[in-house]
């Protein structure tokens, strides 16, 4: 009878041994593979690896432009961020966010700033000047083309005293600092439009506009504003 006893009391001290092991394997763990993302303006997408033998789900601080899918997922897994280009002239951050139970992983996502030459490519269409001079009222309306191959156009369709109608200049561009010259030809006139940008969005551009051509525009321009004008497809 004793040896039944012994056997019994090792039974039930294995049973309540591996009854604690199985408690410590159903403690809760979640991590991920990297805590800071990086990203140029350009955007892009990052896969990140989850370690986990729980339920979790993913959220993002800034889910207009830094994504997440799957938004959810239990034990290992793996989800993607997509980052949007920025068109901004200034880095952002994103926090993403991985919760499991009571634990909660964060990712700081950076972006870099997108360069002023990014932000000057596309349509343009000048909404208003602002010299106090009704004269320079005409320009309103005047397109400006800024294309990634260096090409450009200036849409006018204005007379210009001593010279004519003119309807469009069409170029080159280039950008220095923060001066924007288009170079053209005006009725076979060289010429050299300027943009003298104070500040600018992806959809707003305060500058001073002026030519090389004299007696057209003071020396430094007069002050007006772009707005990009949405391409039709």
């Amino acid at each position: 009878m004793k040896k039944i006893r012994i056997s019994l009391f090792t039974i039930l001290f294995l049973a309540i041994m591996m009854a604690c092991s199985e408690d410590e394997k159903a403690s809760p763990e979640l991590d991920v593979s990297t805590r800071q993302i990086e990203m140029t303006a350009e955007g892009g997408n990052a896969d990140v690896n989850v370690t986990s033998n729980i339920g979790w789900t993913v959220s993002s601080s800034s889910a207009d432009w830094c994504k997440v899918f799957p938004t959810s997922g239990n034990g290992n897994g793996t989800f993607k961020v997509t980052v949007d280009p920025n068109m901004l002239l200034e880095n952002r951050e994103a926090t993403i966010s991985v919760k499991g139970e009571a634990i909660e992983k964060t990712i700081n996502v950076v972006q870099d700033a997108a360069s002023l030459e990014d932000i000057l490519v596309g349509r343009w269409e000048m909404t208003a000047q602002n010299s106090g001079d009704s004269n320079y009222d005409d320009l309103i309306g005047m397109i400006v083309e800024i294309n990634e191959n260096k090409s450009a156009k200036v849409i006018l369709n204005i007379e210009i005293p001593g010279v004519g109608m003119v309807d469009e200049i069409t170029g080159t561009w280039k950008l220095e600092n923060d001066r924007l010259d288009i170079s053209g030809d005006i009725m076979d006139i060289p010429a050299v439009l300027f943009l003298k940008i104070d500040q600018a969005t992806e959809k707003l551009i305060n500058c001073h506009m002026g030519i090389n051509l004299p007696g057209l525009f003071p020396p430094e321009g007069i002050p007006v504003i772009f707005a990009k004008k949405q391409v039709q497809n």
